[in-house]
């Protein structure tokens, strides 16, 4: 009895946590507000986030306090990695120049020191609970449930029948008290897309990922008339979720998780061939049945090229308040002001004649014939080069611009890697982000600046950087897009160099295990089925960083898999 209370936390934590979509009114921490890197206003609204931060970290204590009521410890090597990366977690808090925020976390994202304190007691939980076949069982069968019902929700959001923008869903959503609002409430996705119970649909695809090649494990190995159905409709039900969040990342995960797939199952696709034919041609078949009710929205967005351009802006720095110099792929201009007039020279020094037409400076010389300066007011001017803008404003102490919310700002343009000057708005402008952060690393160091403080550590003062990236210099850049990015800046080099030890340990030690295995036991094809799981999820965080929403199934995947691969190594 006592046994199967200690499995259930980590029951609720799988089945039951990543559910909530509930409102939650967060007053916004005082200062918070200097960094402009905190949800605007007074109070930060939250659905997604802050209950399933609550909850894991309730639940998770809970668990651990359980465990060690007449808890026999499991031996293993990883508990070094995995105490040394609570130590520094701890040691990045306690230092951290950011002591509200790293306590409970940024508004929206709530993944502050505790939270990633009880994604270390999961995996620890993880290990030591899943013992046997029995309580493996029950684990994973409470993760396949809460996923189960995270699909059906997504999934009817893709054909247009979303739960949360219906009458029932939204007082399901809103305490009570708020109800007046529901009909003003709306989440606004493009059409065809999913976000269930994670809201951001980029998490999906690390998501959905895991449990893509769980399920097709699964489907692969039950025997059976009726698991063989139950498994083949749980694999339908995650592929659509997986292509339909329409996430690149879970999309190019997924193809790199393949790889490893029909490396280590080579010995078994003849012997399952029938079942593999079946999971390729339902797939395609899905595939084209989605893209054609989304108008052909879903192929355009995971097959083709980006349409984004490259952009020949590089910099916009004062050598003085009124000598501005603005540096293209091309040529430098200076621009100059005096008693507010404009002067102007090229990049030999030399001034440049000019035309003034239509209240429109315009230029002879061929290596400046992009350029266009219009002057809109006495005192407002906006620099054009090949259409990208930036505005200018004089003052009697030099060039100014429109920055944060409209603000007159002084014109800064952040450290940044150079080399990735024009793609800036790749990847979803996920290269503007990365040449950016990169130059933080020599910042925050070896202990991080402490659990989420990203958003408060990116320089959200660089105005120029975000109008070639966003065309907006208010926009809030809150997370890396990348979970290496996510962790070297929040927490460090020192609790960076523990996750790669411990999540290597694993990925050596499973390849070790599985390259020759026949897949004929029950340890066997869970232990490959959570790999895959790892390996989907840590391929995604390439280009996704950790969230609550998600992250748990991956400290319990992997917990789970050191468990499984201790039985296997006898």
């Amino acid at each position: 009895m006592l046994k199967k209370i200690k499995l259930l936390p980590l029951m609720i934590i799988l089945g039951v946590v990543p559910l909530i979509v509930r409102l939650k009114v967060i007053p916004t921490p005082i200062g918070s507000l200097d960094y402009m890197a905190y949800p605007l206003g007074e109070n930060n609204f939250d659905f997604f986030s802050y209950y399933k931060a609550v909850l894991i970290v309730s639940l998770s204590t809970i668990g651990l306090i359980l465990f060690f009521i007449k808890g026999e410890i499991i031996k293993t090597k990883y508990y070094i990695p995995l105490i040394f990366m609570g130590i520094l977690a701890n040691l990045s808090t306690v230092f951290s120049p950011f002591t509200s925020i790293v306590l409970k976390g940024v508004g929206d994202r709530y993944e502050g020191i505790f939270v990633w304190l009880s994604y270390l007691i999961i995996t620890f939980l993880t290990i030591n609970l899943a013992r046997n076949k029995k309580d493996i069982k029950i684990l994973v069968g409470a993760a396949f449930a809460g996923i189960i019902i995270i699909s059906i929700i997504g999934s009817f959001q893709f054909f247009g029948l979303d739960l949360f923008k219906s009458d029932f869903g939204r007082h399901l959503i809103l305490p009570k008290g708020l109800w007046g609002i529901a009909d003003t409430l709306n989440f606004k996705f493009d059409k065809y897309i999913i976000y269930s119970t994670y809201f951001n649909p980029n998490y999906g695809g690390s998501l959905m990922v895991m449990f893509l090649f769980f399920a097709a494990m699964t489907f692969l190995s039950v025997r059976g008339k009726l698991y063989n159905i139950l498994s083949y409709l749980f694999y339908i039900l995650i592929y659509i979720n997986w292509l339909g969040c329409r996430s690149r990342a879970g999309f190019l995960a997924g193809q790199f998780t393949l790889v490893f797939f029909l490396f280590f199952y080579r010995k078994k696709i003849i012997k399952k061939s029938k079942k593999i034919i079946l999971l390729i041609i339902t797939s395609l078949i899905i595939g084209v049945i989605m893209n054609s009710f989304s108008e052909n929205s879903l192929g355009k967005k995971l097959y083709d090229a980006e349409l984004s351009k490259y952009n020949p802006m590089r910099e916009m720095v004062l050598n003085t308040p009124n000598d501005l110099l603005v540096t293209t792929d091309k040529a430098s201009l200076n621009i100059l002001t005096k008693d507010k007039q404009l002067s102007f020279k090229d990049e030999e020094g030399r001034l440049l004649p000019f035309e003034f037409v239509d209240n429109r400076y315009k230029f002879t010389d061929n290596r400046y014939e992009k350029f266009e300066i219009e002057k809109r007011k006495e005192d407002y001017y906006n620099i054009t080069y090949d259409k990208f803008s930036y505005p200018l404003i004089l003052r009697n102490n030099g060039f100014k611009t429109v920055g944060f919310q409209g603000r007159l700002s002084d014109i800064y343009m952040a450290d940044r890697v150079k080399w990735m000057d024009g793609y800036e708005t790749k990847g979803s402008s996920r290269i503007y982000i990365w040449s950016r952060t990169i130059p933080k690393l020599k910042q925050t160091g070896f202990l991080g600046g402490g659990p989420d403080t990203y958003s408060l550590i990116f320089p959200q003062e660089d105005n120029f950087g975000k109008r070639i990236a966003y065309g907006n210099p208010s926009m809030i850049v809150d997370k890396p897009h990348n979970l290496y990015l996510q962790i070297l800046i929040n927490m460090g080099y020192l609790f960076f160099i523990g996750f790669v030890v411990f999540v290597g340990s694993y990925i050596i030690q499973s390849i070790k295990i599985y390259r020759n295995r026949e897949f004929n036991s029950f340890y066997e094809v869970v232990g490959l089925a959570t790999a895959l799981a790892i390996s989907g999820y840590l391929a995604a965080g390439m280009f996704n960083d950790s969230a609550v929403s998600v992250a748990p199934y991956f400290w319990f995947f992997i917990g789970l898999g050191i468990a499984v691969n201790k039985k296997l190594e006898g």
